[in-house]
Formats: C-alpha cells, sequence, structure tokens
C-alpha cells in the first residue's frame, strides 16, 4: 500500500505544458438515426464544435478539422479538409460549414429530411471527424501550419 498522496505525487510529477488539443468522434449509427432521435444530421458536428471550444485555449494559433465519409461510393471524394489561422479559428471553421449548409439548403430546402442526399451534399457530414487546436511549437502561424495534414503520394515516383 502506497502513502497517501504518494501515487497522486507520482502522476502529476510531469510538468504542465501547453500544447495542442484534439477532438475526434466516430458516429456509429447512421446519419437517419441523428435525424430522428435529434433533431439534425448534423450532430457529429455540433459534438465536434463543443469538443473544440471546450480546449479552445489550445488552438491560439489556428484550428483544422477533417471528416471522413464511410461507404462513399467509387468516384467519390470520401476525405475533406479545412484549416483556418484565424483570430477565431474554431468560429471561423465552423462558420464556413454553416454556409456550406445554408448554400445547399438555399437551392434544396427540403434536403434536411434526407440525410442521405445531405451527407453527399456536405463536404463535412462524415462518420469519422477529426479536429486539431494548434498551438504553435514551430513554424509560422498561418493555416500551412495547421493539421490535419494531407500526405499528397501522386508526386511519388512510380504513383
Amino acid at each position: 500500500m502506497t502513502q497517501p498522496g504518494r501515487y497522486r505525487d507520482h502522476i502529476m510529477s510531469d510538468e504542465i505544458k501547453h500544447e495542442c488539443g484534439l477532438a475526434f468522434i466516430r458516429l456509429r449509427k447512421p446519419f437517419s438515426y441523428y435525424q430522428q432521435q435529434y433533431g439534425t444530421v448534423m450532430y457529429g458536428l455540433n459534438k465536434l464544435y463543443l469538443l473544440m471550444e471546450k480546449q479552445h485555449n489550445r488552438g491560439q494559433d489556428g484550428a483544422g478539422i477533417a471528416a471522413v465519409k464511410l461507404n462513399t461510393e467509387p468516384g467519390y471524394p470520401f476525405m475533406h479538409r479545412l484549416r483556418s489561422g484565424a483570430n477565431q479559428p474554431i468560429a471561423d471553421l465552423f462558420a464556413q460549414i454553416g454556409k456550406e449548409y445554408n448554400e445547399v439548403e438555399k437551392y434544396q430546402p427540403d434536403i434536411k429530411n434526407h440525410p442521405g442526399l445531405m451527407k453527399g451534399h456536405l463536404n463535412f457530414l462524415g462518420e469519422v471527424l477529426l479536429g486539431h487546436l494548434r498551438y504553435g511549437t514551430q513554424g509560422k502561424n498561418n493555416a500551412e501550419f495547421c493539421h490535419p495534414f494531407i500526405k499528397d503520394i501522386r508526386s511519388r515516383p512510380g504513383i
């Protein structure tokens, strides 16, 4: 048996550092479930926003979001990324996503009643969502240095 406080002191011995923040969501049910249960197919994005906002102090230098759509038809994009180095990067990212949503709804007002169609029309309506909050330790403070990065393998010889 350890002495009182000894275990706790051991765990807390690491110096507190400022580092990047991450938020990850994996939706395990179809979008129609979230539409019926919560009244919106945007449930995952809403939760991602909350998770990122809770750690916004870690994203002082920028933020990024990635979405992966599962079971897409061959030839259709399945991964999307958005990054921001704005003064309020989380707000900027979700404003851009909201703008895309409003554009789709403007031309197809009934689309919000069809979760499958929405998945096909909204880039960030994916089953796997990643949010990154950049607390820069090296590099410049702009969107190019914000995760998520995408490695372009097309420039490799033989591909």
